[in-house]
């Protein structure tokens, strides 16, 4: 049953985060610097050529690992606003309204997230549940969020995009990651638009979300005391505890009846933010079911932020 909108405008956890989660985090920032961008670009011939430059990506993340990425680059002169996207955990389809970003006049970097660019139909893909939790430094997500962040680290030092205008979007998983990358960059990152936002708030959310993701998730920690390590290891990887450092305009979308992305805990980051913030809620999924009215109402947000901040 659908949790109701009032439960949801209640839902105001306290944030007590592990004691050392700042120093974690610190010490992730620093690990990634150790490692060089390295880019690589392929120009991709396409009919719309034309309007837009579209470029195949490749950069080194933590690990030395190979990201992968498609940049859409409009026709103007002179350096654009950029905006990075994260799709959801074992769903990296591609928005028919993705070329509402670059109608917008915004250049767009679309991510593959770790591992998600080598998925094959029917074979086994559980990248969380194969990394484990403990320790949180060599888990999926952690290795996730790191990717995010070189990702910003790729888009601002390409010659076409403006440094100090870069945004991020974030589907489902991809919403916790976009949560972080303005976090940890918050000098980086000038906007985010969280769309069904989930792995946060993960007390809460590992009992509510339906997901894949959280499926993987219950089987690692299991019911036995034996894996006391691996929750604590969860806390370190709670993009909740964030909350106060998230300074940026924000834009969320939430489907009161969605069973993978808990609504209760989107309402829950929601409702801590201090910044200029806004949310679109679905109370029903009937109503645009796979995003792309979202995806563009995303692109307006953006598109409007940066006209405000223009000069």
């Amino acid at each position: 049953m659908p949790v109701t909108f009032d439960e949801c405008f209640q839902t105001f956890p306290a944030i007590n985060p592990p004691r050392d989660f700042a120093g974690f985090w610190k010490s992730a920032l620093e690990s990634l610097r150790r490692v060089p961008v390295d880019p690589r670009q392929r120009m991709v011939i396409k009919r719309t050529l034309v309007r837009e430059q579209i470029t195949e990506v490749r950069f080194k993340s933590i690990g030395r690992y190979e990201l992968r990425g498609q940049l859409h680059v409009p026709r103007k002169r002179g350096r654009v606003p950029g905006v990075i996207s994260f799709h959801d955990y074992q769903d990296n389809r591609i928005l028919d309204t993705d070329k509402a970003i670059g109608d917008a006049g915004l250049a767009h970097l679309r991510m593959d997230l770790r591992g998600h660019e080598a998925i094959v139909p029917g074979m086994p893909f559980t990248p969380v549940k194969d990394a484990k939790l403990d320790p949180p430094s060599s888990s999926y997500p952690y290795l996730a969020v790191l990717d995010a962040l070189r990702a910003v680290d790729y888009l601002r030092i390409h010659e076409s995009i403006d440094p100090n205008k870069i945004a991020v979007i974030g589907r489902g998983f991809g919403g916790s990651l976009a949560a972080f990358a303005a976090a940890l960059y918050p000098d980086k990152i000038h906007a985010m638009s969280l769309e069904r936002p989930s792995f946060l708030y993960l007390t809460r959310w590992l009992g509510e979300s339906t997901s894949v993701l959280a499926q993987e998730v219950r089987e690692i920690l299991g019911p036995s005391r034996g894996k006391t390590k691996a929750r604590k290891a969860l806390d370190f990887l709670d993009c909740l505890y964030f909350a106060p450092a998230l300074k940026q305009p924000a834009f969320f979308t939430v489907g009161l009846a969605d069973d993978k992305s808990s609504p209760a805990c989107a309402f829950a980051l929601f409702n801590h933010l201090q910044s200029d913030k806004t949310m679109d809620l679905y109370p029903d999924e009937e109503k645009d079911p796979l995003g792309t009215g979202q995806r563009k109402k995303s692109a307006e947000f953006l598109s409007s932020v940066f006209e405000s901040n223009a000069g």
